[in-house]
């Protein structure tokens, strides 16, 4: 069978609630890598960051396993491309600029285990943080971002597009998914 790690696991749990309250099944998610995976780059200063799109379909029909599975592949498709800057991967796709909008993902998932060694799914406080668009922050922020460090979850969402409760029920959704996994 394929080996999955905690990333896996968490992203397909974002993919389900995405799936339940947009309904859209092709599902695109921005997922930053550190970009120092070249030993060229371990003793340089800089940031080398890099977000790669990892894109899945996904279907209500679809078992859980079955979304891990597919997240871990996809992801493992996407990090064979991490060190090609995410601006030429929007300028060879073709697709079109709107202003203020990233054009191949609105969602962003950050996870930042506590230790790599002992991964876990230990889920402690969640945290919701609306935002506005304003000019400084346009390409920084993502509609929706989530973000798992240490066990805690937080969504920074735009407030233009989302309200507090919508938020709470998508964090809830979100947790039940994990919950229902783990037993």
């Amino acid at each position: 069978g394929l080996h999955v790690n905690t990333q896996a696991v968490l992203l397909a749990a974002l993919q389900a609630v995405l799936l339940r309250y947009s309904g859209q099944d092709d599902l695109v998610v921005g997922v930053p890598v550190a970009g120092r995976d070249r030993m060229e780059t371990h003793g340089l200063v800089g940031y080398f960051i890099n977000t790669l799109p990892v894109r899945c379909i996904v279907s209500e029909d679809s078992s859980f396993e079955d979304m891990v599975v597919n997240a871990s592949k996809a992801t493992l498709a996407a990090l064979e491309h991490s060190l090609l800057p995410l601006e030429e991967v929007v300028a060879a796709s073709g697709v079109a600029r709107l202003p203020n909008v990233n054009p191949l993902f609105q969602v962003l998932f950050q996870y930042l285990p506590e230790d790599a060694e002992t991964e876990s799914i230990t889920l402690g406080d969640g945290e919701l943080q609306p935002y506005q668009h304003s000019g400084g922050l346009a390409h920084a922020k993502m509609d929706l971002t989530f973000t798992m460090a240490g066990g805690n979850v937080s969504l920074d969402y735009m407030s233009e597009l989302y309200d507090g409760e919508t938020m709470q029920r998508i964090y809830s959704s979100f947790v039940s998914v994990l919950e229902h996994c783990v037993t």
